[in-house]
C-alpha cells in the first residue's frame, strides 16, 4: 500500500521541508522558543510554508518535466518518469497552494501576503528568473529570508539587522555553492541554463565572498548582543569553511544531502546551536 503512494510523497519533496525550520530562527533568537503558544505558532508557520513550498516544487517539476527526462537523477522525478500524471500533479499543487496561502491569511494578513509573495516569486523563478545569472541565486536567498520574516511575524519579534543580513548572506552562500558544485561535478548546463553564464572561477570567488560576508555580519551580530555570543563565531566559521571545502573538492552540490551526509558540518551546527542556546537562555 505504501509503495503505491511513494511517488506522491516524493513529489512533495518532504526532505526539503528542513529549509522551513528557518521559521523558528527569530523565535529562537528572540528567547521565545520555550513559550508554548509561540512555539505552536511556529509549527503552524512551518506547516504553511511546507504546503506552499511543496505546491511550488510540483509546479517546478511540471515546468521542467521535459528537460528532467534527460538528466541522470532528475529523470526519476514522479512527473518526468510518468509515475504521477500531469493532471494529478497540478491538482495537488493547486490544493497545497490554496490551503497554505488561505490559512496564512486566516491566521494573519501579513503572513498571508508573505506566503503569496513567496509563491509568486518562486513561480517566476521556475519560469524565467532561474535562467538569469546571478539573479537566480539572489532569488533563492530571498526565499530563505521570507521564511525568517515569517517567523518574526509569528513571534511578533523585530529581527536584528545584523542577523537579517547574516541570513541573507548564508542563503546566498548556499545558493552559489550549489551552482558551483553543479558546474564542477556535472560540467554542463543542460538542466540549468543559468550555468552557461557562470564560470568556475567566478562562482568560487562569489561563493567565497558570500561566505566571508556571512561570517562578518554574524560576528557583528554577536558583538551587538554581547553575553559571550562572540564565541559562537568559531563553530560558525568551521561549518562554513567545511561546507566550502566539500564544494571546492567536488564532493557534492545539494545542500540538504550534503548536510545529512557530513558529520563535521552536523557537529559544527550542533555546537553552534548548543552554545548560542546556552548563552541566550541561561
Amino acid at each position: 500500500m505504501l509503495q503505491r503512494f511513494l511517488p506522491y510523497i516524493k513529489l512533495l519533496r518532504p526532505i526539503h521541508w528542513i529549509k522551513n525550520l528557518l521559521v523558528f530562527a527569530p523565535i529562537f533568537f528572540g528567547k521565545k522558543i520555550f513559550v508554548w503558544q509561540v512555539f505552536l505558532y511556529g509549527v503552524k508557520g512551518f506547516l504553511l510554508f511546507s504546503f506552499v513550498a511543496s505546491g511550488i516544487y510540483i509546479l517546478n517539476d511540471f515546468h521542467d518535466r521535459r528537460r528532467d527526462k534527460y538528466h541522470p537523477q532528475k529523470a526519476n522525478r514522479p512527473i518526468a518518469s510518468g509515475a504521477v500524471s500531469v493532471s494529478t500533479a497540478l491538482f495537488m499543487s493547486a490544493l497545497l497552494l490554496a490551503t497554505g496561502i488561505g490559512l496564512g491569511f486566516f491566521y494573519s494578513k501579513q503572513l498571508g501576503i508573505l506566503l503569496f509573495v513567496y509563491a509568486c516569486m518562486s513561480e517566476a523563478y521556475s519560469l524565467k528568473l532561474k535562467h538569469i545569472a546571478p539573479l537566480d541565486a539572489i532569488c533563492v536567498a530571498i526565499g530563505y529570508l521570507l521564511r525568517i520574516l515569517a517567523g518574526a511575524i509569528i513571534a511578533e519579534i523585530e529581527v536584528s539587522r545584523w542577523l537579517f543580513m547574516t541570513g541573507f548572506f548564508v542563503a546566498l552562500f548556499i545558493a552559489l555553492a550549489k551552482r558551483l558544485g553543479e558546474l564542477s561535478i556535472e560540467g554542463n548546463s543542460s538542466h540549468r541554463p543559468a550555468l552557461e553564464s557562470y564560470s568556475y572561477s567566478y562562482l568560487l570567488a562569489a561563493t567565497s565572498t558570500a561566505a566571508g560576508a556571512a561570517l562578518v555580519t554574524f560576528a557583528l551580530y554577536t558583538v551587538e548582543k554581547g553575553q559571550g555570543l562572540v564565541y559562537a563565531v568559531i563553530p560558525a566559521s568551521y561549518g562554513i569553511l567545511r561546507y566550502l571545502l566539500i564544494i571546492a573538492n567536488k564532493e557534492g552540490s545539494e545542500p540538504i544531502q550534503l548536510f545529512l551526509k557530513d558529520h563535521q558540518i552536523q557537529f559544527a551546527a550542533f555546537i553552534l546551536l548548543a552554545l548560542m542556546g546556552w548563552i541566550i537562555y541561561h
